[in-house]
């Protein structure tokens, strides 16, 4: 059975992540395994983003700040803004 690395595991668990998930992650940072190292901190930082996104703390322009970008673009090529 691999060991598992416990200070990995310490510090996701004070993180708030689940011990099922805070331990395959621990087991493969012993292990070595990169390929599950990557896959495993690219859910975490999906999860991290979508926390962002539904705390209003990410900013997302969405459709009006794309459109305020394509304002400001003309109006800086017409020379609106002088």
């Amino acid at each position: 059975m691999p060991k598992l690395d416990e200070d990995l595991y310490a510090t996701l668990r004070s993180g708030g992540v689940r011990k099922r998930a805070a331990r395959a992650a621990a087991k493969a940072a012993d292990e070595g395994a990169e390929a599950d190292l990557g896959a495993i901190a690219d859910d975490l930082r999906a999860a991290l983003a979508e926390l962002d996104k539904r705390s209003g703390l990410a900013p997302d322009p969405g459709p009006r700040g794309a459109a305020a970008k394509l304002a400001a673009g003309t109006r800086r090529r017409t020379g609106a803004a002088e």
